[in-house]
């Protein structure tokens, strides 16, 4: 026996035949990250959406009571299912009726443009 020697076996093969199949992957990777990154912004929208609809809503009716058309003025009937915002329109509703009482009582000259 020989001993000392050592023995290295090296195998060359092209950059082609062991890169193929990471290759091959490539596109469908891209594929799944561009599929996710829109499914994520189209969450996003949504999701802001949800938030944003009611409030915009409001704002609608509170120019109304700005300009105290308090006939046009409806109450909110469907709250938000977001809590914050759910009570910020049952808030609404209340200044809203509040309001049509006190104009009862005050005479219409103060609601009157000039």
């Amino acid at each position: 026996t020989m001993q000392g020697l050592d023995w290295v076996l090296v195998v060359g093969t092209k950059r082609s035949v062991w890169m193929a199949e990471i290759n091959s992957g490539v596109p469908l990777t891209v594929g799944l990250v561009a599929a996710c990154i829109v499914g994520l912004c189209l969450i996003v929208f949504l999701l802001v959406r949800l938030a944003t609809l009611p409030l915009v809503r409001m704002i609608d009716q509170l120019a109304l009571l700005e300009h105290l058309n308090l006939e046009q003025v409806k109450p909110f009937e469907r709250l938000s299912s977001l809590s914050e915002v759910a009570t910020l329109m049952l808030a609404f509703n209340g200044l809203a009726a509040a309001l049509k009482e006190y104009r009862k009582y005050m005479p219409e000259s103060l609601f009157t443009k000039e």
